[in-house]
């Protein structure tokens, strides 16, 4: 991605991210896309095919080539984690694959924003 200056937007926060790897790692040594489990295969292809502004999208940035492709600035943005989620903010992920838990804040509780009526 970072090499083509490609920014992926709203990756699944519950599933792999490429070239990650499962813990504990599995004696096969497989990682990324093929470690996937079948739950996790359907929300990435429900992210693939929702086509509003929070599905998994991409986005060219050739100003950004640099950023990204040094590692300064992520290639890889999480969605925000649901409100049950133990993380506070969205995975993120540079080119050197390394990761961070920087990203957008936790998506807010519906049962947080009722307001009572009087």
């Amino acid at each position: 991605l970072a090499k083509s200056s490609i920014v992926c937007y709203n990756f699944p926060d519950n599933v792999l991210f490429p070239g990650e790897e499962r813990q504990p790692r599995p004696k096969s040594g497989s990682k990324g896309i093929s470690d996937l489990a079948l739950a996790e295969c359907g929300t990435l292809i429900a992210a693939l095919t929702d086509k509003s502004k929070h599905g998994l999208h991409f986005v060219v940035k050739p100003d950004v080539h640099d950023a990204l492709y040094y590692s300064r600035s992520p290639v890889i943005y999480g969605a925000p984690p649901d409100p049950e989620s133990k993380h506070s903010f969205a995975k993120r992920m540079y080119a050197n694959l390394k990761c961070d838990r920087n990203g957008a804040a936790q998506k807010s509780s519906a049962a947080a924003t009722r307001l009572k009526r009087k």
